[in-house]
């Protein structure tokens, strides 16, 4: 069943081991599995860090925005929301000027069925996308096992699979699931269609709908 990975890069929140080289074991892994994910930069970690974001542009068409800030955009006014988008897109354009940003991920992953929201995304041409399954790799009392089950579950139902690139666990539940996919399994963003029927049976959609813990 196709799977899409994706991987929002951002500044972690908890303690951890260096998260600029788990974000480098991801990226081994994919490319040792031959598998595509979409990449979500938040603008910030793009200022700090923008030769990576130019080399995820390279290995991805799909890299998308993930905010400026990690905000909730319901929590903003419409100037508020304009500038986290602004912000944003300009910090990825200034890392990687020739890529065309086309899909946005809010934080937090509400926000789209505000249809404020939804007109200032659709203003600067981008599509937003949420996840059917959060892996929840941050969340350390969450048994390991159990955190790479959600992602194995998306080889049986189809859908997002949502993945930060600092947890230290995150290496290790991408390489249970690229090790479980079969063959055409873990598709691009590209190679689904958003927000209506396709010939994969499945939707991705424009916010979060993963089913509880």
């Amino acid at each position: 069943m196709p799977v899409v990975v994706t991987i929002d890069v951002e500044f972690g929140n908890r303690p951890g081991p260096d998260p600029l080289a788990t974000l480098q074991r991801l990226l081994d892994l994919l490319d040792r599995h031959r598998a595509p994910a979409t990449f979500f930069v938040q603008g910030r970690w793009a200022k700090a860090h923008p030769s990576l974001v130019a080399d995820l542009a390279r290995r991805d068409p799909t890299l998308g925005l993930h905010g400026y800030t990690h905000v909730d955009y319901r929590r903003l006014t419409d100037d508020g929301v304009a500038g986290e988008l602004t912000d944003g897109l300009a910090a990825l354009r200034a890392a990687a000027p020739d890529h065309n940003i086309r899909y946005t991920r809010l934080p937090h992953g509400y926000g789209t069925a505000e249809p404020r929201i939804a007109a200032a995304i659709a203003a600067r041409s981008l599509t937003p996308v949420g996840w059917d399954f959060s892996t929840f790799d941050w969340d350390d009392t969450l048994d390991l096992a159990r955190r790479a089950s959600r992602a194995s579950r998306a080889l049986e139902e189809s859908g997002v699979v949502l993945m930060h690139s600092w947890p230290a666990a995150t290496p290790e539940i991408l390489d249970r699931l690229l090790s479980a996919a079969r063959p055409g399994d873990i598709v691009s963003l590209d190679d689904v269609e958003l927000g209506g029927r396709q010939s994969t049976g499945w939707t991705v959609h424009r916010e979060r709908t993963d089913p509880p813990r």
